[in-house]
């Protein structure tokens, strides 16, 4: 290489278009400047230009092909190298979309051209600033347009290198910003209207600057119009819009107006003044209640939907009534507060038409727990009632809504139970929580009735209790009794019992008598009254009363008395005294003076009434309880009560401190001194500047210790600042207070990010106003709470947490913690495990900077990432399109990092999916391989380089060429197929990523050669089927694989190069004689043609050959004829050169070259041209040389040699003399036969015995050689092991020796004496083992050994084996056990054992068990589980006491380590079996002889591997379906595992494929068959390709793609997720596919369908035909790359194979669909209106769903959607008049049927009047008459079976501006719209009202509930009254109650109807007595129409 210190310090730009002219601005350094005169670009030079001494530049030339080049600068001849420069294709400009927006600037424009550069590429205006293009493709960019001083038209052009820019331009207009100024809601007709009257569509928007394209828009929904510059109409699509809506108008589609005016209503939009009123405000907290919800001022709420959020969760849908109402149920409602109230109350909103609706004020519900009744006191009473009640139990609340209801009870007893036959509802008056009292009504006579309590007056409690009526009784007389019991004088006596005689008297607890003491039953006559020690006088009457309260009315009168019976309220009181308490007596007295004696202080009394007296309470010095005493003005004790000192509560803190005043929320007040009572209460109060509190409102307190309590704060209409006070005994209010702030809740306007993942920590921000009272600690988020990080300021808050599933999320604050506030805004949680984003690419630079692309989906949509991490560094991320965003990768500080995506600033910690981005260096490329190659282009080229990965998916550049792509070989290997260039030496560029290419380096040069001739041919003669290799000479010829010759019309031949100017054609052959052309081809593509041909003819013939017979050595004469030409002749026998010498013209004498007997091939051949053959082949039989065949015996044992003789088989001939030759010496030897001799071997060493070899055998006048190398092999036999061996035992004898190796390759044998031979096993070089011989006799028995089991050589006579008669035992199975199994030992004993021997089997010291016996000699020795294992003597003894001493038998036995199974690998396999299990455990052992087999369950034994002590192969059998369990046998022993299952399942069945051949447009295989299954998953490989996983589509098929392109016949095979053998294997074809298109794919099998095919330019203008299955069909060639075939009709339909062909060479394209005709019958309806839209069934036969498509008359073609093979569903477009247009249908989109339907499009009905009918016919007053047909009067009405009229019933045909709409009798009422129908879909619009009809239900609107509240169980009997309605009898009623109940409801009489109110449970809280809830939903009318009022 040439470096030097370079003079060049900048040039630039460094890049410019091809076209040339691009100034290049050159900065040098000081010293250099001054002696540069030129640059050079590539090749061409141009002159400087000089500017300053150091600052020069060049203008670059005009280039013809893009590329990069060496950009140089010269002084003379010297040039030095500057930089390289990037000629670029030129770019184009085409278009920019928006073409126009405001004057503001800010619009995003997509530049539309091509060519564009990732370079430096930018935007020039006409002022001519520039501005970076965000580049997006070479054909996409996208830019931000600057703002502009004025209205103006711009010219915009691109420059990919910021420099030189395009000669095209667009056009971008700078408008005016649309602005709004008024609104104007048209009517219907047209005209205009009032906004708040008129309810037409169409808005008239007035202002300025409006433009007439096609991207105006208005922000309503809908299209605009535009009318004027100043005039647009913003027409809505039909939905419905309401609210204070701003209206924008966009001009473009994307600027928007600013500062638009509100829009307030539209067509039936629901208008109200934002009051809402709840009745009843409260319900139980089951929910269930029926709300009636009163939008006051509404207008227009008919059709409108409404529903209600209730606190945080609950929901509840509404029913539109009348006029402003709606019936809601409420919801259960569960708290997430407090649990410690009796009553809640939580928030209720209005959801209208499915959006947020303000109210003005806060709307609240409260929920309160059911009441409960335990027990009454009395629980009787007299028939007259007016009986004083005390109900107690638990939940009473104290409203004015309070009921008790007494029910006569009739069948179960309960009122509510629909079995009630008379009650009375009385007021109940509050005491306390569990104390109700009421007045029993009166009753007609003695019964028993059940009472209930209500506290809302509708909902009681299911619990009751039982009140009993009787008759009052009534005194007659009365006695006084002496204290012995006799009845004495009243005036005289004092006796302390008076006996009462009357009438009624019963025997109850609470029987009492008005005198003090107790009264005593006797009889229902008689009651005596005893005293109990009180004073008792003066005229004082007796009365008795029967339940202690109600008492007889006509008692006697007695003497006076005193009074001990009086009451304290309240019973306590502070220690500080002053607090007033009153005193109540059981009679009224007219003392004027009684006095309070607080213990022993006197305080005077004040009568408040005859039994009242009120005390001001003095202080006390401690809290205690004492005596109140009333002390008459004669200082006589009245009573006494019990009255209670205690200290005063106090307050020391408040939580929390503040909150909202629309919604209640509980406080928690801790302090001291708090008592448990039914009198605890809080009070608030405000403050003024002096101090002075006033009362706002107070609250039952809930008692929890006495220092802590729970209140519920009041709900109020502003901020304030509030005083909290406690007081014990609801009078008496603690003395210090505690200040509480209340505000108005914070109005939020939106969440940053609205979208979230789950499972995530977030920073959620929140904007809005008033936020500043934000002090909780958590923010809501649907059900789950984030922790609020800060407050920043009133208009923002920070909550910070996690959400942890996904939804859209409805979000609450809260002001102090503890209760929450809906804001209305919505969040949006995406699951991150549902979440799939994708990283494009997923390799970059170390230097960072690669862009990548993130795209995010989840179920809900796109999801566009805000931020990506690159391992622990987080970047920002540009949003592109929804769903997608851009991202550039940071530098890099490792070589892989982790990829994450975030949102919202948080990253998905652990993503795992695509999650890797590796950080490399630049590929380096080292080498281009070929380096040359054609200007057309299509060679495939290998590209080495560094710094790739195999599973890169890399992308390859030549010079100026787009990317192409490429594929990753190796690690080091691309390969890319060369595009076409015009170039000679382009820079070859790879890339892994699509952005950064590896850099320029001297071996990244590709030289494209010019196209290469054939200047001449050697040979150019050739001989007709005769093969030879043709030599081509031209050139430049490039080293191209699949490269042939072609001759003529022959077929193609291989070519092979040999250098660039020599070409070799090989091995052609030519059938038929003649010139042919020649052409060189490659991938069967013409590449190279020549001028000059092939001359062929017909070769000489060869006649005869003498001798017949050839023997090699000799010679022959070979006579041939029909020779043409002079060649230099010569002969070759089969292949062999023969030397010959021309005896005459047609004779040649040659000799017999040494070639392999046979019959050979014979022929002439040219000297000249020696691979030039000139004759066909000849026949001719050959003999060889004779040479030795075989030697016997092939073994010689080392001193068994001497004397022994070989016999040689081989060829001999005749009869002669015969000598031996060796290597050493040579023997005489004896002639058997003509193939055989007998030769005696030398006398032999061991060390001799190596050296000799016989190398040939002379018989006779014939040498033989050992040509075979046949030599004997070599033995030494030492000793046999075992030497002796029992007649009766069976062994193995070990040999033991020298020179065993080399038998292991052969089948060889040993053999014992006469006895039949047995094989060999060589274990090493020096032992070999052979089974002893079955019963031998006794003696001693010679070895013999052969290697071939034929020949056999005896071992010397010292070698022999020894056979003696002693028994012995031998083991049959096994010889091994296990510690932890029990084995059963087999074993045969030699001698006969008599059947009276027991045999006993020892093992150690130890007696185990007898022996039992199996067969004659066959015995069984069970063997337990051992502990310890080891080799040992198993020991077989006739006695169980001499195992250890004298045991008959001993045989050695070895216990092995336990065995152990853990688990098997897969543990799941096909039932037929063939797979491989891997069995993981512990103890195999492999055994000698003794294959291990597993089993499972009843199957067949399969054989195992065992590859280590701890794994083990086995193959599966087959076995039922189904879990079975596993059985070992190794080594002998069988061993069941019950715990270790394997599951045999049935494997799917492919039946068939789809398609059978593959191409590049057909990558995907579908198996057709049965049994897949998701949980079944499958392999396939296809070729050599990568295996790959199938896709389940169903259970009868799954989709193999194809991972990498593959050619050629194929196997497809199939394989189960268990790795088991292939369960499918198929034979495919796929190629290499030239075809790039071809559509369509399917048509009728009548044929005539167009099929267009596009090719590939490489493959273009070579096919003239294209065939279907066998039929073929010429090609009509459009352009070279754009051909088309017409199919041809075929009898059957069916799926075929489409191929394209060249002659007979086809390749294939697609598979073809040939249908059977589509048929099409009718549509309907058959007929609809102009504006189309209309929906149309079309009937017929034989439709597919492919790609079927209608087609009009006009030939406006659409969509249809297929639902079955003779139904189709379309919406038929709108047409320009009333017109017949014809259908027909295409399966293929393309062709069409023959028959079509007619569809008519007529002109919409109008309806303009009605009129309605009475019964006799005649016309009457609607409001009067109640006929039952309404006329209507209008245009355009058809006489069509499809006539209809919105009413229900049928409409009758009149005339077309007449038509009669006839009610079917059903029940129609309400202002219903009337519209008519001519098709029964399409209808009339702008109809007219009906505003009554017969026997139609009227009412005012107003409807009454009582009661309006009621137990949260349910079952409170309502009365709903419907206001001024009419004609209700027969009409149905329903009521719908919150979001879930419902009730049915009966008809009494008049208004009323009579219903059951469900239950319907709360789902806020369940500590409040009460609770109310507001509605929400969508109102449904009834399903007889609404009713209908003034």
């Amino acid at each position: 290489m040439a470096s030097m210190a370079s003079r060049v310090l900048s040039c630039s730009p460094s890049s410019g278009p091809k076209d040339g002219n691009t100034t290049v601005h050159i900065l040098l350094t000081m010293e250099s400047a001054g002696t540069f005169d030129s640059c050079r670009f590539g090749g061409l030079r141009v002159p400087v230009t000089r500017h300053r001494r150091d600052d020069i530049s060049c203008t670059t030339p005009q280039v013809s092909v893009a590329g990069i080049v060496s950009a140089d600068v010269c002084d003379g001849e010297s040039c030095i190298f500057m930089s390289e420069f990037h000629f670029y294709e030129t770019e184009r400009l085409i278009s920019v979309y928006p073409s126009s927006g405001p004057t503001t600037g800010g619009t995003i424009v997509t530049v539309i051209g091509s060519y564009f550069q990732d370079i430096n590429i930018r935007l020039r205006l006409s002022d001519e600033s520039t501005q970076r293009a965000i580049w997006l493709t070479s054909t996409t960019l996208l830019t931000t347009i600057p703002a502009a001083a004025s209205a103006q038209h711009v010219d915009i052009k691109v420059g990919n290198n910021g420099v030189d820019f395009s000669s095209a331009s667009a056009t971008y207009t700078y408008e005016r910003a649309p602005t709004v100024t008024s609104l104007s809601l048209l009517a219907l007709d047209g005209s205009s209207g009032q906004v708040e009257q008129d309810h037409g569509r169409t808005v008239r928007v007035i202002g300025k600057h409006f433009v007439a394209s096609p991207q105006l828009r208005c922000s309503l929904p809908g299209v605009a119009r535009y009318i004027t510059s100043s005039m647009v109409d913003c027409v809505s699509g039909g939905g419905r819009v309401g609210g204070n809506l701003t209206v924008e108008v966009s001009n473009n589609g994307q600027d928007w107006s600013s500062g638009g005016l509100g829009l307030l209503a539209w067509e039936d939009t629901p208008r109200f003044s934002e009051e809402v009123q709840l009745e009843p405000t409260m319900g139980p907290s089951r929910g269930g209640t029926q709300v009636t919800v009163r939008l006051l001022g509404a207008e227009g709420l008919q059709g409108v939907s409404l529903s209600l959020q209730v606190g945080l969760e609950g929901s509840a849908e509404c029913r539109y009534q009348s006029g402003t109402e709606y019936r809601c149920q409420m919801p259960e409602v569960r708290s997430t507060t407090n649990r410690v109230l009796s009553r809640y109350t939580v928030p209720v909103h209005l959801v209208i038409e499915g959006q947020p609706a303000l109210s003005r004020g806060g709307v609240v519900y409260t929920y309160y727990v059911e009441e409960r009744v335990s027990g009454l006191s009395p629980c009787s009473g007299p028939a007259e009632g007016s009986t004083q009640v005390a109900v107690t139990g638990s939940g009473f609340l104290e409203v004015a809504s309070l009921t008790c209801r007494f029910g006569a009870s009739v069948g179960d007893g309960s009122p509510s139970s629909g079995g009630l036959g008379s009650w009375r509802e009385v007021p109940g008056k509050w005491r306390s929580s569990t104390l109700v009292g009421c007045s029993a009504p009166a009753a007609s006579g003695e019964q028993t009735m059940q009472v209930q309590l209500s506290n809302n007056g509708v909902d009681f409690s299911s619990a009751s209790a039982t009140y009993t009526y009787e008759r009052a009784p009534t005194v007659t007389s009365l006695s006084l009794l002496a204290l012995d019991g006799s009845s004495g004088q009243v005036e005289q006596d004092h006796g302390r019992t008076v006996r009462v005689i009357g009438k009624h008297f019963v025997a109850s607890p609470q029987l009492r008598c008005s005198l003090p003491g107790v009264a005593r039953y006797l009889t229902s006559s008689m009651v005596d009254c005893v005293s109990g020690g009180g004073r008792v006088g003066g005229n004082l009457t007796v009365e008795v009363s029967n339940n202690g309260q109600d008492w007889s009315r006509d008692g006697v009168s007695m003497v006076r008395g005193g009074s001990y019976w009086i009451s304290v309220i309240p019973s306590s009181g502070p220690t500080s005294g002053g607090n007033f308490v009153s005193v109540v007596m059981a009679h009224g007295y007219e003392s004027p003076v009684l006095t309070c004696r607080f213990g022993g202080v006197w305080v005077s009394g004040t009568r408040v009434t005859s039994t009242e007296i009120s005390c001001l309470v003095p202080p006390s010095s401690a809290s205690v309880a004492i005596a109140l005493t009333l002390i008459s003005d004669s200082l006589e004790e009245w009573g006494a009560a019990t009255y209670e000192y205690v200290q005063y509560p106090r307050i020391d803190a408040l939580v929390p401190s503040h909150g909202s005043t629309l919604y209640p929320f509980v406080i928690s007040l801790v302090g001291a001194s708090f008592v448990e009572s039914n009198m605890l209460r809080c009070r608030f109060s405000t403050q003024d500047k002096h101090g002075l509190n006033t009362p706002i409102s107070w609250a039952e307190a809930a008692f929890q210790s006495s220092t802590l309590l729970h209140c519920l704060s009041p709900v109020l209409n502003g901020n304030a600042n509030m005083i909290v006070e406690v007081s014990n005994n609801a009078k008496d209010f603690v003395a210090n207070q505690a200040a509480m702030e209340l505000h108005k809740p914070p109005e939020l306007s939106r969440v940053i990010p609205s979208t979230i993942l789950s499972r995530l920590m977030y920073s959620i921000t929140i904007y809005g106003n008033g936020l500043g009272m934000i002090r909780g600690r958590t923010c809501w988020v649907g059900k789950e709470g984030i922790h609020l990080s800060e407050v920043v300021s009133d208009s923002m808050v920070i909550c910070r947490g996690q959400i942890n599933k996904a939804g859209n999320f409805s979000i609450a604050l809260s002001s102090n913690g503890d209760d929450y506030i809906p804001t209305g805004l919505r969040l949006i949680s995406v699951d991150s495990h549902l979440l799939e984003v994708d990283f494009e690419p997923t390799v970059g630079s170390l230097s960072g900077g690669t862009r990548v692309l993130v795209r995010g989906r989840s179920a809900r949509g796109g999801v566009a990432m805000t931020s990506v991490l690159f391992g622990q560094v987080q970047v920002g991320c540009s949003m592109l399109a929804p769903g997608l965003a851009s991202c550039v990768s940071p530098v890099a500080d490792e070589s892989s990092v982790s990829i994450t995506p975030c949102l919202g600033g948080v990253c998905i910690r652990g993503w795992t999916a695509n999650s890797t981005f590796q950080y490399r260096a630049l590929p380096v490329l080292i080498s281009v391989n070929p380096s040359i190659g054609p200007q057309e282009g299509g060679k495939l080229v290998t590209i080495t380089l560094e710094n790739i990965d195999l599973s890169d998916r890399s992308f390859c550049k030549f010079g100026s060429s787009g990317m192409i792509p490429g594929t990753t070989v190796s690690s080091s290997e691309v390969a890319c197929i060369t595009p076409r260039s015009n170039s000679s030496i382009v820079h070859v560029q790879v890339t892994v990523n699509r952005q950064e290419y590896s850099s320029i380096s001297p071996f990244d040069r590709y030289v494209y050669m010019s196209r290469a001739k054939i200047e001449s041919m050697v040979p150019d003669v050739l001989m007709t089927s005769i093969q030879q290799d043709i030599t081509l000479v031209g050139g430049p010829f490039l080293n191209q694989e699949r490269m042939t010759c072609k001759f003529g019309k022959e077929k193609s031949f291989v070519a092979m190069q040999i250098s660039t100017s020599v070409l070799m054609c090989l091995n052609v052959f030519l059938s038929s004689p003649g010139n042919a052309s020649v052409k060189v081809l490659l991938d069967d593509i013409p590449s190279i043609d020549s001028n000059i041909e092939l001359m062929c003819f017909q070769p000489p013939v060869i006649e005869r050959v003498d001798p017949s017979i050839l023997l090699t050595g000799g010679s022959m004469l070979v006579q041939f004829r029909d020779l043409r030409g002079d060649p230099r002749l010569s002969l070759k026998l089969e292949g062999a050169t023969c030397d010959c010498v021309r005896k005459g013209d047609w004779e040649l004498e040659c000799n017999v070259p040494n070639v392999t007997e046979g019959v050979r091939a014979l022929q002439l051949y040219d000297e000249m041209y020696p691979a030039a053959y000139y004759s066909q082949k000849f026949d001719v039989m050959v003999q060889g040389h004779r040479r030795i065949m075989e030697i016997h015996p092939s073994l010689v044992v080392t001193g068994a040699s001497q004397g022994l003789s070989v016999t040689v088989i081989g060829d001999f001939f005749a009869r002669g003399a015969v000598a031996c030759a060796f290597t050493s010496t040579s023997t005489d030897g004896t002639y058997m036969t003509s193939s055989a001799v007998r030769c005696p071997l030398p006398v032999m060493t061991e060390t001799t015995l190596e050296r000799e070899y016989l190398y040939k055998v002379s018989v006779g006048n014939f040498l033989v050689h050992n040509d075979e190398g046949l030599k004997w092999m070599i033995a030494v036999v030492d000793t046999l092991a075992p030497k002796s061996l029992s007649k009766f035992n069976k062994s193995i004898i070990t040999i033991v020796g020298k020179h065993f190796q080399e038998w292991k390759s052969l089948t060889s044998c040993c053999k014992f004496g006469s006895y039949q031979p047995s094989f060999l096993t060589v274990l090493s070089d020096s032992r070999m083992i052979c089974s002893s011989p079955e019963d031998p006799q006794r003696g001693n028995l010679s070895i013999s050994l052969s290697v071939d089991c034929k020949h056999f050589t005896k071992c010397p006579s010292t070698i022999s084996l020894q056979v003696t008669s002693t028994p012995s035992v031998e083991i049959i199975s096994p010889t091994r056990g296990y510690i932890n199994h029990p084995v059963v030992v087999s074993f045969r004993l030699q001698a006969e054992l008599g059947s009276s021997h027991q045999l006993y089997c020892c093992w150690g010291n130890e007696t185990y068990s007898s022996i039992g016996r199996t067969s004659g000699r066959r015995f069984e020795c069970p063997f337990p589980q051992a502990k310890q294992a080891g080799l040992g003597l198993l020991q077989i003894s006739m006695s169980p006491y001499n195992c250890s001493s004298e045991p008959e038998y001993r045989v050695p036995f070895e216990l092995m380590g336990p065995l152990h199974v853990e688990s098997l690998i897969p543990s799941v396999g096909p039932v037929n079996g063939g797979g491989q299990i891997t069995i993981v455990g512990s103890g195999f052992h492999q055994c000698d002889h003794l294959q291990p087999s597993c089993s499972f369950g009843s199957s067949h034994p399969g054989l195992c591997l065992i590859v280590t002590d701890t794994v083990m192969l086995c193959s599966t059998p087959s076995q039922e379906a189904g879990y079975s369990s596993l059985t070992l046998t190794t080594c002998g022993n069988t061993v069941s595992f019950a715990n270790i299952l394997f599951m045999f399942e049935e494997p799917p069945e492919i039946h068939r494929l789809n398609p059978t051949t593959l191409s590049a447009l057909k990558t995907e295989v579908t198996l057709i068959g049965r049994g897949f299954r998701p949980s079944l998953r499958m392999i396939c490989v296809i070729g050599e390709s990568q295996p790959v996983l199938t896709s389940y589509l169903s259970p009868s098929r799954e989709v193999c793609a194809v991972s990498t392109p593959v050619t050629g016949n194929l196997t497809l095979e199939i394989y189960s997720h268990q790795g088991f053998a292939p369960i499918f294997v198929w034979n495919m074809a796929s190629m290499a596919s030239r075809v790039l298109s071809c559509s369509p794919s399917s048509g009728p099998k009548d044929g005539n369908t167009t099929v267009h095919i596009l090719l590939t330019m490489e493959s273009a203008g070579t096919f003239d035909s294209c065939r279907f299955g066998g039929l073929r069909v010429p090609v009509t060639r459009h352009r070279r790359d754009d051909i088309s075939c017409t199919t041809p009709q075929v009898s059957v339909a069916g799926i075929v194979s489409a191929d394209v062909c060249d002659g007979e060479s086809c390749i294939f394209m697609s598979e073809f669909h040939f249908y059977e005709t589509e048929r099409l019958i009718s549509v309907y309806p058959s007929s609809g209106p102009t504006t189309g839209g209309t929906i149309v069934t079309v009937i017929g036969s034989y439709f597919q769903d492919i790609n079927i498509r209608l087609r009009l008359s006009d030939e406006r073609t659409q969509r249809a959607i297929w639902l079955t093979s003779t139904t189709l569903l379309t919406t038929i477009p709108a047409a320009a008049s009333a017109q017949h247009v014809d259908i027909k249908v295409g399966n293929n989109g393309v062709d069409f049927s023959s028959a079509s339907a007619t569809y008519t499009y007529e002109r919409a009905p109008t309806v303009t009047s009605l009129s309605l009918l009475a019964l006799d016919g005649s016309s009457g007053q609607v409001e009067q008459d109640h006929g039952r047909t309404v006329r209507v009067i209008g245009k355009h009405f058809v006489a069509s079976p499809q006539l209809r009229c919105s009413l229900p019933g049928v409409a009758r045909y009149l005339t077309s501006s007449m038509v009669d709409c006839v009610s079917g009798g059903g029940r129609v009422g309400g202002n219903l719209t009337v519209e008519v129908s001519n098709n029964g879909q399409d209808w009339s619009s702008g109809g007219l009202g009906l505003l009554a009809w017969e026997d139609t239900p009227r009412f005012s609107e107003e409807v009454q509930l009582e009661p309006t509240m009621g137990p949260s169980r349910g079952g409170t009997q309502v009365t709903v009254r419907l206001l001024g309605a009419e004609g209700l009898q027969g009409v149905s009623l329903s009521l719908q109650v919150g979001l879930e109940g419902s009730a049915e409801c009966r008809y009494q009489s008049g208004t009323e109807y009579r219903c059951q109110m469900p239950e319907v449970r709360s789902t806020t809280n369940r500590v409040l007595s009460r609770y109310t809830g507001q509605r929400k939903g969508q109102p449904k009318s009834p399903s007889q129409g609404p009713a209908s009022s003034r």
